[in-house]
């Protein structure tokens, strides 16, 4: 019995080794390979029904429950039906007699036990272990057992004890040896599929891509391979290719290159180079190489990029910048040299012109006290006016001095109350005109990034604009607060119930010396908002206003970052 047995597993190992040399029979969607799996496990099935144990006439054993066993296992489930049909017509109607029904019945639970198996390992995605096939060969050789009582005359009796111990040793061994071999098989067949299936995209890429592509040997440089997309670039044929070195491609440099350091062919980095093409034209392009499979072999896998117009452009970009920078540069020059004349020419009106307005206003004056007596009424408001019209230049040179100086001053910044200021303010205006009722309301704890002189100068307009224009209101209203912005930027208001003005207007009311309203009905110099405009813009910020005359005025404005100043 021992060697019937090992003359079936031998020949299940050799059902082993056809599907390690054609693995395409594991391919289980093809219709034709599912018929060949079922015809060949049905023969197998047959030549081992041929060479069994023989306990009696028509009472064989052999190994069909492992090759059953393996077909549901490993193919098809179409497939082992049909090698169990086979097997099952062979055992009836070739070799019949009294082991007919169990014969029968051993080959379809070794197939149906096989299946289920099948089944589950697709299921849970488990590689199948020796340990885990021994199992199931035992559960197939006890159902095998089992199917020995349908014996008639009770022979079981006698044939169960005889073969059960080869049943359940010889064979569960068997079905697990040659299991765990078509396990590996199968894995290196899946290997083989994954890798056909990955050189058959890697090919249908390479031909089809219209990227530079080359293959070379990376220890001689001599190209293995082109697509045609290289072919068309460099102009020669792919055989003229295949009979060329990656060295026949370089140009050497008609004029200063930039090269990007070459720490070698396989490091994946890009080199810039000069390559040259079949016309004799030089190409600049970027080659970015690495090691590849191919053809069971390690190659260098390079991808070609004409980088021609784009570093002509980068080239031309550079020189623009440089005209730029120079362009800025003289720019700041002169932007210097205007500043350094605005300031000279502050110091020129701070002390040439005060001189003569000063001798003026001190000779009207001396006239005044030489001639009073005897002059008429005229005469004296035409002195009184001289006076005056000298005192308003001085103030408007003051004025002057001042927008030159917010303009050219460096800023401090430093966390400001600007709360506090405002009091502060409102309190010397109050100190002026005690006699004067106006209802202020100052938020607390208003705080910037600023510079707190420019601040106080800042406050000063606004608060003292707000005041002098609510001068004619019945019941006066002055407020500063603050808000946030839709873009969480804070903005403060000062807002007055005062004689407001014409929104029509509002472009003139940051320019020097530009009024709204006359001299006679409020006084001023014209140039407290253009100072405001310039110390904010100077703290990068902003400010804008809302006005309707008889109702008042409102000013916005921001004050930046709190972290650099901007230069006016």
């Amino acid at each position: 019995m021992l060697l019937q047995i090992v003359q079936n597993i031998t020949l299940i190992t050799a059902l082993a080794a056809i599907y390690s040399i054609f693995p395409q029979l594991s391919y289980k969607r093809n219709p034709r390979f599912i018929l060949a799996n079922g015809l060949i496990f049905g023969l197998v099935a047959i030549i081992a029904m041929s060479m069994p144990y023989v306990a009696e006439e028509g009472l064989i054993y052999d190994g069909r429950s492992i090759v059953m066993a393996l077909a549901g296992i490993f193919t098809a489930p179409v497939s082992a039906l049909l090698a169990a049909l086979i097997a099952a017509v062979f055992r009836a109607f070739a070799i019949g007699g009294a082991g007919t029904i169990p014969g029968i019945l051993t080959i379809f639970e070794a197939t149906g036990i096989g299946v289920l198996m099948h089944h589950w390992n697709d299921k849970h995605k488990i590689t199948l272990g020796f340990s885990s096939l021994l199992f199931f060969g035992l559960v197939i050789h006890l159902l095998m057992l089992a199917a020995q009582l349908t014996l008639p005359n009770e022979r079981w009796r006698t044939v169960i004890p005889a073969i059960a111990p080869a049943v359940l040793t010889i064979y569960p061994v068997g079905l697990a040896l040659t299991g765990t071999l078509f396990v590996q098989n199968k894995k290196h067949i899946e290997e083989h599929f994954q890798l056909k299936e990955s050189e058959s995209r890697y090919r249908s890429i390479f031909e089809n891509h219209h990227t530079i592509m080359l293959i070379s040997d990376p220890d001689t440089g001599s190209i293995f391979d082109a697509n045609p997309a290289a072919i068309e670039f460099y102009g020669w044929s792919k055989s003229q290719m295949l009979h060329m070195n990656q060295s026949d491609l370089r140009a050497s440099s008609p004029e200063p290159f930039d090269d990007s350091p070459a720490t070698g062919s396989n490091t994946g980095e890009a080199l810039n180079v000069l390559h040259r093409l079949q016309s004799g034209e030089i190409r600049e392009v970027a080659v970015f190489s690495g090691p590849i499979e191919y053809a069971g072999k390690t190659l260098t896998f390079s991808i070609v990029q004409d980088t021609t117009e784009q570093r002509k452009a980068e080239r031309l970009v550079r020189q623009l910048n440089q005209t730029l920078e120079q362009k800025v540069k003289d720019r700041t020059q002169e932007l210097e040299q205007a500043n350094n004349e605005l300031k000279a020419f502050a110091y020129s009106v701070s002390h040439d012109l005060r001189a003569p307005l000063r001798a003026i206003e001190g000779f009207s004056s001396l006239l005044r006290e030489h001639v009073e007596g005897h002059l008429d009424g005229t005469s004296l408001h035409y002195l009184d006016r001289i006076v005056y019209n000298s005192e308003k230049m001085g103030t408007l040179i003051d004025a002057l001095l001042r927008l030159s100086r917010v303009t050219s001053q460096p800023i401090v910044f430093t966390n400001v109350d600007l709360s506090v200021i405002a009091r502060e303010t409102i309190s010397e205006l109050q100190q002026v005109e005690p006699e004067r009722h106006v209802d202020v309301f100052i938020q607390d704890e208003l705080t910037a990034r600023a510079d707190a002189a420019l601040i106080r100068i800042l406050l000063s307009n606004l608060l003292g604009n707000a005041w002098k224009f609510t001068s004619k209101a019945q019941v006066a209203s002055i407020r500063f607060e603050a808000s946030q912005s839709n873009t969480a930027e804070r903005v403060f208001v000062v807002s007055d119930n005062g004689v407001g003005f014409d929104m029509a207007y509002a472009d003139k009311l940051f320019s020097p010396f530009q009024r709204l309203h006359t001299e006679t009905e409020f006084p001023g110099t014209g140039i407290g908002l253009s100072l405001v405009q310039r110390i904010i813009t100077r703290h990068g910020g902003k400010i804008w206003a809302k006005a309707s005359p008889s109702h008042g005025a409102q000013f916005f404005f921001t004050l930046g970052d709190g972290n650099e100043q901007v230069n006016i």
